[in-house]
């Protein structure tokens, strides 16, 4: 169970059930998680929108670096090794000489250069994690070099911190890895593989994606060649099941192991609950107001501040995002190099119907 509740932590919230509770019928190599697939609408790397799908990513796609969810510090996965340039416009990343796809292929720069020409090329959402930092398709080939079969070139198009790099590619989406060869033997009418990976996996992670079925169930299955520790689940069963207390009362009846989209107050409710355990852990991801530019009204900058002072941060804080998050008002974690102390923003109404006064 390790790497699979490893993985999924990242997303913020896990409680899980304590082994008296599983059911005699289930086995003990087996793991029922609850979660809510409504977000899921394809399990392509490169076309995710939500952060639901990444629980899924993280256990059958392997990306370079990963973030260690205790301090968000840079640490080895696919790549054992790397070194920043001198003049931190590139990064040389070494890659593990064992690494396998689940299909048996070995890992290579060659597959990681391909992946993010990909990312390129697909031009999704997920491709704006690269594109905001200057890369581009045509520039690809310059941007992403195999340098030998274990070597791999990063070169940064325009002066950036090579940090902000590595914690793109420590997410899955961006930065996940194909079996380019497994990829392009099920491409279609030149799509990349886009529509044989909307329901199959070419990863290289402990476990692979044996089905889904959309907004029903997802089922996981051990990766027994994974380069890493085995994980001890040998079967994962997702469950779509988007409500709270259904989540909760299956988990106190032992029907689940894992309970993933618990809100607030089923959580509080099982705080005294000694067969269970609620474990929370820091994400990259935040929550946020966002308004068009292109309507004169928010272009004001009047308008936009007064939106600050209408939302209630404390009010949010107490009674929504206990267990899932933490008030922070910066684009980037608490923690994280460049990170700034917060604006210090609170409600209040007074102060935003006068600045949308003055903004007419």
């Amino acid at each position: 169970m390790k790497h699979f509740l490893a993985t999924v932590a990242f997303g913020a919230l896990l409680a899980t059930s304590m082994p008296n509770l599983v059911l005699a019928e289930t086995p003990e190599d087996q793991l029922v998680v609850a979660t809510t697939m409504s977000n899921i609408l394809t399990l392509d790397p490169a076309a995710i929108t939500g952060r639901e799908t990444v629980q899924v990513l993280n256990n059958i796609y392997d990306t370079l670096v990963v973030l260690s969810p205790a301090d968000r510090s840079v640490q080895p996965r696919l790549a054992e090794r790397w070194e920043v340039s001198d003049d931190r416009q590139s990064i040389r990343f070494h890659l593990r000489s064992d690494a396998k796809f689940a299909s048996g292929n070995p890992v290579t720069a060659q597959d990681v250069a391909w992946s993010l020409k990909r990312l390129l090329a697909r031009n999704l959402a997920q491709s704006s994690f690269l594109k905001t930092r200057g890369f581009t398709l045509e520039a690809a080939d310059k941007a992403f070099i195999a340098e030998d079969e274990h070597t791999f070139l990063l070169n940064l198009p325009k002066p950036d911190d090579p940090n902000l790099l590595l914690m793109i590619l420590a997410q899955n989406g961006p930065g996940s890895i194909f079996d380019s060869k497994t990829v392009l033997e099920n491409e279609k009418d030149g799509d990349l593989g886009a529509a044989w990976l909307t329901l199959n996996s070419a990863g290289s992670g402990p476990f692979t994606l044996t089905q889904w079925k959309s907004n029903e169930y997802i089922i996981l299955t051990r990766n027994d060649d994974y380069w890493g520790e085995k994980a001890a689940m040998k079967r994962v069963l997702m469950r779509h099941l988007p409500e709270s207390q259904s989540q909760r009362l299956l988990l106190e009846k032992g029907d689940i192991d894992v309970a993933y989209s618990l809100q607030a107050p089923d959580l509080k409710s099982l705080e005294t609950d000694e067969a269970v355990a609620i474990a929370s852990t820091p994400g990259s991801g935040f929550y946020y107001l966002s308004v068009s530019m292109k309507d004169e009204k928010f272009a004001n900058k009047k308008v936009r501040e007064a939106l600050r002072y209408l939302i209630d941060y404390e009010g949010l804080d107490k009674a929504v995002m206990p267990y899932y998050g933490k008030l922070h008002q910066r684009p980037l974690s608490t923690g994280v190099l460049g990170a700034l102390p917060d604006e210090g923003y609170k409600l209040d109404v007074a102060k935003a119907k006068a600045l949308l006064a003055e903004a007419g």
